[in-house]
């Protein structure tokens, strides 16, 4: 369970960014570049696309800093779809169960 909540990050304070786009070549590069654009510290980065083939879902955690609406639109500009956004502002301690 450790390893789950440190992939999401749920132990460090930052902004949590759940995002879509269409499945394609290069879609990781795109948003690497648009990351390294905005000088954004990645708190952790994971994909899936357990559902639908042709979209990729991506949760993205970044350090908190004043360009995150800037940053928010770019990735908008670029062709992602912003689903939900939360900053987490204390670190999460809470332990889920596993099923």
């Amino acid at each position: 369970m450790n390893q789950f909540q440190s992939a999401f990050g749920m132990h460090k304070k930052g902004v949590r960014i759940a995002l879509t786009s269409v499945e394609t070549e290069g879609i990781i590069s795109q948003l690497a570049d648009n990351i390294h654009q905005f000088h954004e510290s990645v708190i952790s980065l994971v994909t899936f696309d357990e559902t639908d083939k042709l979209v990729r879902r991506i949760v993205l955690k970044i350090e908190k800093k004043d360009n995150v609406d800037r940053f928010l639109q770019k990735l908008n500009k670029s062709g992602f779809r912003i689903l939900d956004i939360k900053e987490d502002k204390h670190r999460n301690q809470h332990h889920f169960p596993c099923s």
